[in-house]
């Protein structure tokens, strides 16, 4: 397995393992929609997913595009 093969298969992890918890975190807003710390999380949560998903699909394009998200 490859740097880059257990790289991928590492942020598909993550990526599965945050966004269960996103719905997890919006099971709990929908039982109490005014609690701003738990939509707080969520906005957070959201931008994780996002540099998550980013971060993997450079991955899969190849090693080019994750230089490219690092050095911005």
């Amino acid at each position: 397995m490859t740097k880059e093969h257990r790289k991928l298969v590492e942020l598909e992890s993550t990526l599965t393992q945050l966004r269960d918890d996103l719905n997890a975190l919006s099971q709990k807003i929908n039982t109490e929609p005014r609690n701003t710390s738990l939509v707080i999380r969520r906005v957070n949560l959201m931008g994780r997913i996002v540099t998550a998903q980013t971060s993997l699909d450079a991955l899969r394009k190849g090693p080019d595009q994750v230089s490219r998200i690092r050095t911005g």
